[in-house]
């Protein structure tokens, strides 16, 4: 997990305008956090939890999204308690975690990643100027960094307890079929 996101981190290079990156570099600087944090991942419970709307944080790259600070404080980022519960869920039933570590508003983990709520142009009735700008490039980036379905993929190695769950992902990155959600 880390030497994927350090490797990702390292090709990292600023784009000709300055502004957005290419989708051939990095979304994440070095000194951000990765896309995701896996807790109790030795946890012997039977359950593996997902917790997507863990953290309001953006990534310095995509500035505010065009937000007032303020705005990202509410349920519109992220769902304010979420990762706390999870984490004392994840005690509880002594089961894995995997917190998303970015706001839904950069995307949205619980959505199709080709749906256009993925990454909403409104939210709640608030307009997201970042988003509005998103092209197929930036999209691509940050489906590539930061979906929980690039998580599921990073995190295969729970498949023996969770094996179902997984294969059922793997099956829906390979068929990317929506009809059922």
């Amino acid at each position: 997990m880390t030497q994927t996101n350090e490797t990702e981190r390292r090709s990292a290079t600023t784009s000709q305008a300055g502004m957005r990156p290419r989708a051939t570099e990095t979304l994440l600087d070095a000194a951000e956090p990765p896309a995701f944090e896996i807790v109790n991942a030795a946890g012997s419970g039977t359950a593996v939890l997902f917790c997507d709307h863990a953290s309001n944080r953006i990534p310095r790259r995509l500035g505010s999204l065009g937000l007032d600070p303020a705005a990202l404080q509410t349920h519109i980022a992220w769902d304010p308690g979420a990762a706390e519960l999870a984490r004392q869920l994840s005690a509880r039933l002594d089961a894995p975690l995997v917190l998303s570590g970015y706001s839904r508003l950069v995307i949205d983990c619980n959505r199709p990643p080709d749906s256009p709520e993925s990454i909403p142009p409104h939210s709640a009735g608030v307009a997201i100027p970042g988003n509005q700008v998103c092209d197929d490039q930036q999209r691509a980036l940050r489906l590539h960094v930061l979906h929980v379905w690039i998580v599921i993929e990073l995190v295969g190695g729970l498949q023996g307890r969770c094996g179902e769950a997984v294969e059922n992902a793997q099956r829906y990155k390979s068929k990317n079929d929506h009809s059922d959600w």
